[in-house]
C-alpha cells in the first residue's frame, strides 16, 4: 500500500515516519515545510513521556519551571510548576520529524498540491509540478486543508479562532506568562524559547478584530518587556480550529480510502487552543489503523481516546473565560494546592475535562478551607494596566 500525506507539519511528518518505520511506502507533500506556525509551541511533561522522541537533544527546546498568570482584573499570581513545561519551535520540530521520516524511507516531495482526484483503486494527487498515485490519502494540511475541502467540507467560521503572534529575539528568563483579559475568550501568552520568545493572543474569529489583538499584544509587550516593545513588533496571523461541541459530534475524520489528522481534522483543544498533543496522537492512532488494515476504526479510536474531552472543553469555554470564574479560579489556585493541581492540569497538561466536576467536588472542602485562611492573611498582588 502507498499512502499520500498532504501536509508536513507535526501531524503529517510524524505519521509519515511511523508508517515508514513499519515498511509502509508513503509520499509526504509540502511546498513550505518546515515553517514556523504562529503558536506558543508549549508541550507538557506528560506529552513528552507519551512521545519520548520529543526529549531528543536534536530538537531545540526551552525548559520552564514557573508560570505567572495575570487575572482579568490585573492581579498577578506566580507558581512553581510540579513538572517542567517545554517550549518548542514548530519549525524545528517539523524539521526533525521530516528528517526522521526520510531516514526511515519516506519520500518528501516539496511541491504544492493543487487538487486530489479519486481513481478506481485509489487517488491521483496533482501538484504544481506533476501527479502522483496512491492507494490512501491523508489530509494533514492544516485549517485550510485542500483534502478536507474536497472530501468533507470547510470549517464553519464559528469553529475557528484567530491567533496573532510575534517572535521577539533575545534570551529571556525561563518563565511562562499567561494574561487573561475581560471580554476575550482567550489569553495572551509569553513563551520563552531558545534565542527568542513567542508572544501571542488568540480569540474566537470575529469576536475581536485583528488590529485590536495587535494593539493588546503591543500594550502587553510594552508593559512587561519595555526594552523589547520599543524596537517595534511585527505580527503573524493564523486560523486555528476550535470546534463547538455539536460540530465535534458531526465531524467525519475518515472515509473510503481517506483520513484527516491534526488541524485538518479540527483536533485542537477548543478551550486552550493547544494542538500539538492532538496532532501527535491523531497521527499515532491513524498509523495504527492503517497498519492493521482497519482504516474504518480510526474514528472510533479517536472517540475512545479524547473526543469526549474536546466536546467537554467546548462546552466549558464560555464559562471558563468569564472574568468571575478566572478571578476566583486563580485565587483558589494561589490559596490551595488541591485547586492549583487542577488548574495546572487544565492549562498546562493533558486535560481531563470530563472528570473536572468530580475532582472539584472531591478536593473542594479542603481547598475552600485553605482559600479562606490564605485570603484572611495575605494582601492582593499588584495590578496590570492592560485592562
Amino acid at each position: 500500500m502507498k499512502v499520500a500525506i498532504v501536509g508536513a507539519g507535526v501531524a503529517g511528518a510524524y505519521l509519515s515516519g511511523l508508517l515508514a518505520e513499519k515498511g509502509c511506502s508513503n509520499l509526504l507533500f509540502d511546498y513550505l515545510a518546515p515553517y514556523e506556525k504562529p503558536c506558543g509551541g508549549g508541550i507538557a511533561s506528560k506529552t513528552i513521556r507519551e512521545f519520548p522522541f520529543l526529549d531528543s537533544q536534536e530538537i531545540a527546546k526551552r525548559e520552564v519551571h514557573s508560570v505567572e498568570f495575570v487575572s482579568p482584573r490585573g492581579r498577578a499570581y506566580t507558581f512553581s510548576l510540579p513538572s517542567p513545561f517545554y517550549v518548542f519551535s514548530r519549525k524545528e520540530l517539523s524539521r526533525f520529524l521530516i528528517d526522521r521520516a526520510m531516514r526511515l524511507g519516506a519520500s518528501f516531495i516539496p511541491e504544492k498540491v493543487v487538487r486530489v482526484e479519486r481513481r478506481k483503486r485509489g487517488w491521483e494527487v496533482i501538484s504544481d509540478h506533476g501527479s502522483y498515485s496512491a492507494d490512501l490519502l491523508v489530509g494533514a494540511d492544516g485549517v485550510k486543508s485542500i483534502v478536507r475541502r474536497q472530501l468533507w467540507r470547510n470549517f464553519d467560521p464559528r469553529d475557528l479562532s484567530l491567533t496573532v503572534v510575534s517572535y521577539i529575539k533575545g534570551d529571556f528568563e525561563g518563565r511562562v506568562k499567561v494574561c487573561f483579559l475581560s471580554g476575550v475568550e482567550g489569553y495572551i501568552w509569553w513563551f520563552p524559547r531558545p534565542g527568542n520568545a513567542s508572544v501571542g493572543i488568540g480569540s474566537p474569529l470575529g469576536q475581536i478584530e485583528s488590529h485590536q489583538l495587535e494593539t493588546l499584544l503591543r500594550k502587553f509587550t510594552s508593559e512587561y518587556y519595555p526594552s523589547r516593545g520599543k524596537r517595534g513588533v511585527s505580527f503573524k496571523w493564523a486560523l486555528v480550529p476550535s470546534l463547538r461541541a455539536e460540530e465535534l459530534s458531526r465531524q467525519r475524520f475518515s472515509g473510503e480510502r481517506w483520513a484527516l489528522v491534526g488541524d485538518a481534522a479540527g483536533l485542537v483543544d477548543p478551550l486552550t487552543r493547544e494542538g500539538i498533543y492532538y496532532a501527535l496522537k491523531s497521527a499515532q492512532l491513524l498509523a495504527e489503523a492503517i497498519l492493521k488494515g482497519e482504516l474504518g476504526e480510526y474514528d472510533r479510536m479517536l472517540e475512545e481516546e479524547f473526543l469526549g474531552e474536546l466536546r467537554k472543553a467546548a462546552r466549558l469555554r464560555r464559562r471558563f473565560y468569564s472574568p468571575w470564574f478566572l478571578e476566583m479560579g486563580l485565587r483558589l489556585a494561589a490559596a490551595s494546592g488541591s485547586f492549583r493541581e487542577i488548574a495546572f492540569q487544565l492549562l498546562l497538561e493533558k486535560p481531563a475535562y470530563t472528570r473536572l466536576k468530580k475532582r472539584l467536588l472531591w478536593k473542594g472542602v479542603p481547598g475552600a478551607a485553605q482559600f479562606i485562611w490564605y485570603y484572611s492573611t495575605r494582601p492582593l498582588r499588584r495590578k496590570s494596566s492592560l485592562q
